[in-house]
């Protein structure tokens, strides 16, 4: 969405992202399984950054990678499963 801007917040007991533009296919990802929704590649600048950072490929990998990625993390138990959360046309995980 132009003129938008994602948003990345890092607290003490969390990170929140904020994604202006919600599901590329009009969806809302609360009625929808996020393991099975397809990768799609909206911030080339974020993904081309995250990628030199070493923490993703630049066409990204979906849902199903930040998700995987909690339940391998010390003290890891379902109430840090991460939240996704549609709100209008925006994510917010």
């Amino acid at each position: 969405m132009n003129g938008s801007e994602v948003h990345i917040d890092i607290y003490d007991d969390r990170m929140e992202i904020y994604s202006p533009g919600g599901m590329p296919d009009g969806s809302i990802i609360q009625d929808r399984d996020p393991l099975t929704v397809p990768s799609t590649r909206r911030n080339p600048v974020l993904a081309d950054i995250f990628n030199r950072l070493g923490y993703m490929e630049r066409k990204g990998s979906g849902f199903g990678k930040i998700i995987g990625g909690y339940e391998f993390q010390i003290n890891y138990d379902e109430s840090k499963k991460p939240l996704l959360d549609q709100i209008g046309t925006s994510l917010q995980l």
